[in-house]
């Protein structure tokens, strides 16, 4: 599916939240099942973020970068 065709160029991509503040980069995605995960190296930990629209709405692909829109907590410690 469309899901295919980021994997392998969202490796690297920077991710950044919808108010424009980096929070890292994409170092891996897992699949489990129903859905993809992004992993973010978040100041050295590993964040999950469920690859759905929803919190991932925009893969700027060219740029090398991806939006989250922050959920409450999700990148907290």
């Amino acid at each position: 599916g469309e899901n295919e065709f980021h994997l392998q160029q969202i490796l690297g991509c920077g991710a950044f939240l919808d108010n424009g503040q980096q929070v890292g980069n994409v170092i891996d995605v897992v699949h489990i099942p129903g859905q993809d995960l992004l992993v973010i190296d978040h100041d050295g930990r590993e964040v999950l973020i469920p690859f759905v629209s929803e919190i991932v709405p925009d893969i700027d692909i060219a740029n090398r970068r991806i939006t989250i829109k922050e959920k409450e907590g999700l990148f907290d410690e």
